[in-house]
């Protein structure tokens, strides 16, 4: 299982760069299963996900390093950031470090405590971890947005560039699927609704 998790990380951070807005709706927007609405659990911390980030597979930066430099296209051995700026893809707007645009941060796809209530209360320490530093569910973001999400699912918050909306459900998608987590009906079918017309335009360009 570590192995696995191993190589998925090292092939997730290899493909981040070029995993970034797409208009075509994601297969796993019909893969999601489907539960009741979500409900505190008691005992959420951050610690229960490891606290702090992990180190990188293959690096000696931390998760949240390699998922800005991969933003930027930019590597650095040394594990500083790069004075470049890149789009927002949750506004559009250009976000860098300090002077650069505005502040990044670096939102979990499906936030620790909605995971935890979605039942990753279930999981043991190391799946949380794990969990908590996937590139998958890791993107590189404005604080504005990052804050304005706080711990919210899409039927309660969406990207405010309304054109990256699909591309951002079928994010949140991959990561339940991949972590067999069943999202609330109520949000499978926001994210559903976010594609919809691409699924139309799609389904027309195979036919032609």
């Amino acid at each position: 299982m570590r192995r696995l998790f191993v190589f998925l990380s090292a092939l997730s951070i290899a493909l981040l760069c070029y995993s970034l807005p797409k208009e075509r709706p994601h297969p796993a927007l019909y893969e999601l299963s489907a539960g009741a609405a979500r409900v505190k659990v008691p005992g959420y911390s951050r610690e229960e996900f490891g606290g702090g980030w992990a180190t990188a597979a293959h690096s000696s930066c931390s998760m949240r390093m390699v998922v800005i430099q991969a933003a930027q296209n930019k590597r650095d051995q040394n594990c500083k950031l790069a004075n470049a700026t890149f789009s927002d893809p949750y506004s559009g707007r250009l976000i860098g470090p300090r002077g650069h645009g505005e502040p990044i941060e670096i939102d979990h796809v499906i936030p620790l405590s909605a995971a935890w209530d979605l039942g990753a209360y279930r999981w043991t320490a190391a799946q949380r971890k794990e969990f908590a530093n996937d590139p998958l569910n890791l993107i590189a973001v404005s604080k504005q947005q990052n804050q304005e999400k706080s711990d919210q699912l899409p039927s309660q918050w969406l990207p405010s560039k309304a054109k990256n909306r699909c591309w951002y459900v079928g994010r949140v998608a991959q990561v339940a699927v991949r972590y067999q987590l069943a999202l609330p009906r109520k949000d499978i079918a926001v994210m559903r609704r976010q594609c919809a017309g691409k699924i139309i335009m799609w389904w027309d360009r195979l036919r032609g």
